[in-house]
């Protein structure tokens, strides 16, 4: 009986020590529809950032080249830019908070939103670097030196703004190298965008007339 429970004992040992020395393999993910879950979460902090501030704040006046992928250069180079944009957008989100806290409670709901989508935004870029097979190899920081607050707040309208078409963008683009398809049963286990503020065209509307 003592020798039974003492083979007993050593083979559960065995077994954990397998166990501890498996590595840990990265769970999968659909890229396409992280990437739209994504999408929709920065649709919801545009309208908490706007109503926050302010519906009518302008857009900045220039463009944000790390976050655009219809450029003219080869796929290879919009995937590695598309897997560096996710890393600048969660960096960019930080100069926000840190933006916003000079004007707001850190009880403000703008805070629980920023910090939601910079969760959201890691987990995307760890899933599109499996599902690409691609890591950011240049990664670009956000540089924001403007004191002026109504500054700030036209870079951070344009920063969510600019990273909703990014977006749009990296979804395509996966979709193309992936040869992905969505069908109507996997959009509906997503929730959906409850943006009730301004629609989106409005938006696209107002920031052409601003850059123009």
């Amino acid at each position: 009986m003592t020798l039974s429970f003492l083979v007993l004992g050593l083979l559960s040992l065995w077994v954990l020590i397998m166990l501890l020395a498996v590595p840990c393999r990265p769970t999968h993910c659909n890229v396409t529809k992280r990437i739209l879950f994504t999408k929709c979460t920065m649709e919801n902090l545009r309208c908490v950032y706007l109503n926050t501030n302010a519906e009518n704040i302008k857009c900045w006046p220039h463009p944000i080249p790390e976050l655009d992928l219809k450029t003219p250069v080869s796929t290879e180079d919009k995937i590695q830019k598309g897997v560096c944009g996710l890393r600048f957008i969660q960096d960019a989100l930080g100069l926000i908070y840190a933006h916003q806290r000079d004007i707001h409670s850190i009880n403000n709901d703008i805070f629980h939103k920023i910090n939601t989508m910079e969760q959201e935004l890691f987990r995307s870029e760890k899933c599109v670097e499996g599902g690409l097979k691609e890591q950011c190899r240049n990664e670009t920081k956000p540089d924001f030196n403007h004191d002026d607050m109504y500054s700030r707040l036209q870079w951070g309208r344009t920063i969510i703004e600019s990273s909703i078409g990014f977006m749009e963008q990296l979804e395509d683009l996966v979709k193309h190298g992936q040869k992905l398809n969505f069908t109507l049963g996997s959009l509906l286990k997503h929730p959906p965008c409850r943006c009730k503020c301004i629609m989106k065209h409005k938006y696209d509307q107002l920031c052409s007339q601003d850059r123009h």
